[in-house]
């Protein structure tokens, strides 16, 4: 008998894998019902799945069987719409988002794509920014990009920043710094093979994005699969890390995201056999500035 091949890092983001883990743990708890580790196991798949009603209904069930757990109630009060609460529970643990539902209505949403359509011949390989350069590089981000129509943000925005305050955010976050009133965007689209790997929308600390936003909009019935958001957890350097430490969000028809930019988050791939950009995963993408650090005085 040979051995079983070992799971590499990257098996561990793909759902067939997860499912089949988490009939696993579900058969255990079956037979081992007080098993807390078990069950902090199965929260952790349901968000991997992004299965988040399961999630919150195994977030319940753990509180009443085994009291608190910094992890489990981190989340739970992220799925409550309670992103304050969440944020002061630890510094580690799933990343900090609000999802919307239903944010423009059909008519803002018509106008939205006839504007897109209009202004699609922009669209462009879309690039990647390291320390000292930019470039287009395949396989670290595969996509096309263009910036948003004026007249599509005007649409948007709106629903956007009424969101956004009435949640209190950034502050709720756990981040200092209200938004400026200063925003940029893009509207991504992901064909066949679309991917964007892991990465974060401040990395430098240098752009002065404090929230991203991703809104998601596609054509009925959509013509592709995949292309799920990652939003990977906040590790703590102390203690050890879970090779299963992220959030999948389904890129869903009308819906957005809301995380702080500095977040590590990644798009998996895309598949579609269409030749029309906006038939394929399109986003639009909103980054809410910060009030701009003054530069140092000098010495």
């Amino acid at each position: 008998m040979t051995d079983s091949p070992l799971l590499k890092s990257e098996d561990l983001i793909e759902p067939p894998v997860l499912r089949a883990m988490r009939r696993s743990v579900v058969g255990l708890l079956e037979r081992r019902p007080g098993d807390a580790r078990a069950r902090v196991q199965l929260v952790r798949l349901h968000r991997a799945l992004g299965d988040l009603e399961a999630a919150q209904e195994a977030c319940t069930e753990y509180l009443r069987l085994h009291g608190a757990n910094d992890e489990i109630r981190r989340f739970k009060y992220f799925l409550d719409e309670e992103p304050g609460a969440g944020s002061r529970v630890g510094i580690a643990g799933p990343a900090p988002f609000v999802r919307l539902a239903n944010v423009l209505s059909p008519a803002d949403q018509a106008a939205v794509w006839s504007l897109l359509e209009g202004a699609s011949g922009a669209l462009a390989p879309a690039t990647v920014r390291w320390h000292g350069g930019e470039g287009v590089i395949g396989e670290i981000r595969h996509s096309l990009r263009m910036t948003c129509p004026e007249r599509a943000l005007d649409r948007l925005l709106p629903a956007l920043r009424t969101a956004i305050e009435g949640r209190g955010l950034p502050e709720a976050f756990g981040l200092a710094r209200p938004p400026s009133g200063s925003v940029e965007s893009e509207v991504v689209c992901h064909m066949e093979g679309g991917h964007f790997g892991r990465h974060s929308d401040n990395a430098y600390g240098d752009s002065g994005r404090l929230l991203t936003c991703v809104y998601y909009l596609h054509r009925k019935p959509a013509r592709f699969t995949g292309g799920d958001l990652l939003l990977h957890d906040a590790q703590s350097p102390e203690g050890p890390r879970s090779p299963i430490a992220f959030t999948r969000f389904a890129p869903d028809d009308n819906t957005a995201l809301i995380f702080p930019a500095d977040v590590g988050h990644e798009v998996t791939g895309v598949r579609s056999g269409v030749n029309d950009p906006l038939e394929g995963r399109v986003s639009i993408n909103i980054w809410f500035h910060g009030p701009r650090v003054p530069d140092a005085a000098p010495s």
